[in-house]
């Protein structure tokens, strides 16, 4: 399903360093103001706040139990079936 990922081991810096959704928006040759990133943990969000890429927080996974809404993502979702309804 997917043509690039890397992971926690790809780069130097990890979120909530921006350089991997920056390098990621490069590679696939995308704008990151035309992107989002979909996450499950505070590092996700701040990664892309500072990358200038919308997120998505799923309140499952990673969490711990942190109320992701505090980080201001676009959307919060419950659910990946819900994540899917509104795109």
């Amino acid at each position: 399903y997917f043509t690039l990922y890397y992971g926690a081991g790809s780069f130097e810096n990890k979120k909530p360093h921006p350089q991997m959704l920056l390098e990621l928006c490069k590679e696939l040759n995308i704008q990151p103001e035309k992107s989002v990133m979909v996450g499950d943990s505070k590092n996700d969000l701040l990664a892309a706040s500072a990358a200038n890429i919308d997120s998505i927080a799923l309140s499952y996974g990673y969490n711990q139990g942190e109320n992701l809404a505090d980080y201001k993502p676009k959307l919060t979702c419950n659910t990946f079936k819900k994540l899917l309804e509104n795109f």
